[in-house]
């Protein structure tokens, strides 16, 4: 699996606009991932800048779980639950934040917090077992939810086509209501 940073040729202003906007390390764990159905918005320059930083899971457990009738991956905000979770880390501009949180609905439906991601010691090693230093990253939560998804399979890692059999989206507009997991 190849990653690069995702700074297009067509923007070369893209470059002028780092210097007015610190980047933002944020943490995807679902359909943002590399080869998940969202991932094009985090590729796309023209939502702004992002720049692959490594792998890395989580430094708390937190329940991952696929739910709603489009499979969507929910991170509940219950620490201590669940698995440490997988996921990618990118460096972003806040053109791309601004686009992350509008997918996400924060702070309406998820809720962005900074949290710690132990990152592999090789942006090419899978195996984060192997502890690497510890970042902050800004990750999307769930924070209230029914106790019914507590009840479900909770997961270490996501991915739309897993052994889980339940396919993300099978819709145009794969959004879940607050009222389905809220």
């Amino acid at each position: 699996m190849a990653f690069v940073n995702y700074v297009s040729e067509e923007s070369p202003d893209m470059y002028e606009s780092l210097f007015r906007s610190p980047l933002k390390r944020v943490f995807v764990y679902g359909t943002l991932k590399s080869g998940q159905p969202n991932h094009e918005l985090l590729i796309s320059s023209s939502n702004g800048y992002a720049k692959f930083i490594g792998i890395g899971k989580t430094l708390n457990k937190y329940p991952l779980v696929i739910a709603s009738k489009y499979n969507i991956p929910f991170l509940l905000k219950q620490p201590g639950v669940g698995h440490q979770v997988l996921g990618e880390v990118y460096d972003v501009d806040s053109k791309m934040m601004d686009k992350l949180d509008e997918l996400e609905e924060h702070p309406r439906f998820y809720l962005r917090t900074e949290e710690d991601i132990i990152m592999a010691k090789d942006s090419k090693d899978v195996n984060v077992e192997k502890i690497g230093c510890v970042t902050k990253a800004w990750t999307y939560f769930l924070p209230k939810f029914q106790s019914y998804l507590l009840e479900l399979p909770m997961y270490s890692s996501y991915a739309s086509d897993g052994l889980h059999g339940r396919k993300y989206g099978e819709s145009k507009d794969a959004t879940a209501t607050p009222e389905e997991v809220m």
